[in-house]
């Protein structure tokens, strides 16, 4: 299964430098959030686009 982030730069909603940054912070937090709530915050994508791509990301996973 792709990784959100992938999905997300390969339909070319996201940077791979963004990507980067948001990994980045995650990796600093000391209360540690999910990709997706950090790629919103740093306001790279919205809410809408994060439940889009995570329901495709779920419809391809394999049993």
């Amino acid at each position: 299964m792709k990784l959100i982030g992938e999905i997300l730069i390969d339909n070319g909603l996201l940077a791979k430098k963004d990507l980067a940054a948001a990994l980045e912070k995650q990796k600093t937090m000391k209360h540690r959030k999910p990709l997706g709530e950090i790629l919103i915050l740093m306001g790279f994508i919205n809410i809408t686009t994060l439940l889009e791509y995570l329901d495709m990301q779920l419809e391809k996973r394999e049993p």
